[in-house]
């Protein structure tokens, strides 16, 4: 029989969707941000040890279609767009998709809170998907509260000076001034 290669965190390595027509699926555990390369780029320094919480169930909706719902949160450390400062962000991504083999079935999803899930064969990687998630779920730019944040402190009070205004000069007195010294 069929055996799933888990994870040490309890998680198959890959979701088998072919399989799952048969039999639905339900698993729940972590997985290393060391694994994702695409999302450690977006973060801050060392969240490499830090874990993704996933909860992911797949099963036949009764019309042929596989349907993978679940959700994935963590804490991370996001870069502060304004301070450039380490942030911490927690990020949830919840999600609902339709497995598709090609292009053709993807069009012809009638669900549109489903989002179509490609693969030719039905054997997803999960902490790919689980990647793919967050990178959706991550916010456009990463701010901290403006109260927390050292680029919005306030600025120091001066005393505004007033420039004075620069002293009207007739044009002609340079040829005046000419003229004086012929």
């Amino acid at each position: 029989p069929y055996h799933y290669a888990l994870m040490s965190s309890g998680l198959p390595e890959f979701l088998d969707l072919a399989r799952v027509t048969r039999q639905p699926l339900e698993r729940a555990g972590r997985i290393r941000i060391g694994k994702m390369s695409r999302l450690r780029e977006m973060l801050s320094d060392s969240d490499s040890d830090s874990e993704v919480q996933v909860h992911v169930y797949a099963q036949d909706d009764g019309s042929g279609q596989v349907v993978v719902r679940g959700e994935a949160q963590a804490e991370l450390t996001l870069v502060c767009q304004r301070c450039l400062k380490p942030m911490q962000q927690h990020i949830s991504a919840d999600f609902r998709l339709v497995w598709v083999r090609n292009e053709r079935e993807a069009n012809a999803i009638q669900d549109e809170s489903c989002d179509p899930l490609l693969s030719a064969e039905g054997r997803i990687k999960l902490a790919e998907l689980i990647e793919d998630e967050l990178l959706l779920a991550l916010p456009i730019a990463a701010l901290h509260e403006v109260d927390r944040c050292e680029a919005s402190a306030p600025e120091p009070e001066t005393q505004a000076v007033e420039p004075e205004p620069p002293a009207k000069q007739n044009p002609f007195a340079v040829l005046e001034q000419l003229k004086r010294h012929r």
